[in-house]
């Protein structure tokens, strides 16, 4: 999650929170329903100690991930630190048991506070007894207790055995393709992020997994979207909120028989789904899944399948 962060000199202190809808401004609050208790419970300390240091008013943002217990905070400042700042930083990690990780530029500038400091965390699908370690500006799910039933409904609609062929597009760190390498003869994934491609063969090995490959393509290039096709008879998307347009036509230009698509937008679900009914397909399932409680965004869950290409 993404914390906004402003000192507010009329205010005479930090507020730190998620920002308005619609606006710049930062909602004031002291603790937050949404976030996971281990970083809710840092809203107010993190405001004291941002209060004290010589770049209060360049710190924008920071980075927040936890899992297993674990709490890794990512940062963002516009000026160089001072030696009193990186000390500040250095006793508030020591006394809240987080790891604090400085990004001065972008993405690639990340690196703990400690020099040599391992940066990843780990989560679990308990129900698959898998293990995923992740960097914490990986994008991973928020909330585990639902992505660990999402997966599961996933796996369900997907009704696999030991000879699919499994396309997970948009696979991340592989999230879904690790559970579906258990049960099918073999998965590829595709990601555009170099470090998401690494962090899921990582994982795979990590886990045991000869069975799954992970490739980089840019699933809205023509090229990339056809890397794979001829190879799979089943599919799993989970685009980002510009859905998968392209990777829709192409599957149903393929040997594809079944689709799962996991949606955070619904505009974009409904065109796909278009394109998918269009080439022979059919709506066998379409659910929500809360993986932001108390707030209006849902996410959802649809299969579509139809007969053999040449059926």
């Amino acid at each position: 999650a993404r914390l906004g962060v402003k000192h507010v000199v009329k205010k005479g202190r930090t507020l730190i929170g998620f920002r308005e809808v619609g606006s710049a401004y930062i909602t004031e609050m002291t603790f937050c329903q949404v976030l996971v208790p281990e970083i809710a419970r840092l809203i107010e300390p993190l405001s004291r100690l941002i209060d004290g240091l010589d770049s209060r008013s360049t710190i924008p943002q920071i980075e927040v991930a936890a899992s297993s217990g674990a709490v890794a905070l990512v940062v963002r400042h516009l000026t160089v630190l001072s030696p009193e700042d990186l000390a500040a930083f250095a006793a508030f990690q020591g006394a809240e048991k987080v790891m604090v990780l400085l990004q001065s530029k972008g993405p690639d500038s990340v690196k703990p506070l400690d020099d040599g400091a391992n940066p990843l965390l780990h989560y679990r699908l308990t129900d698959q007894g898998l293990v995923f370690e992740f960097h914490p500006m990986d994008f991973t799910q928020v909330n585990q207790a639902v992505n660990q039933n999402m997966v599961n409904l996933a796996l369900d609609l997907l009704d696999l055995n030991s000879e699919d062929l499994v396309l997970d597009a948009f696979c991340g760190i592989g999230n879904f393709s690790l559970a579906v390498a258990q049960r099918a003869a073999r998965v590829i994934g595709l990601e555009a992020s170099r470090a998401s491609v690494d962090r899921a063969s990582s994982n795979a090995q990590l886990n045991g997994l000869g069975n799954v490959s992970f490739e980089v393509a840019d699933l809205y290039q023509s090229e990339s979207a056809s890397l794979v096709l001829p190879q799979i008879n089943k599919a799993l998307l989970d685009p980002p909120r510009s859905g998968a347009e392209l990777v829709c036509q192409k599957l149903v230009a393929s040997a594809c028989n079944k689709i799962v698509y996991v949606s955070c937008n619904p505009k974009t679900l409904r065109r796909d789904a278009d394109i998918l009914r269009a080439g022979g397909f059919q709506l066998d399932h379409l659910g929500m899944i809360d993986m932001f409680p108390h707030t209006a965004h849902m996410e959802s869950i649809a299969c579509f399948s139809r007969g053999s290409k040449n059926g």
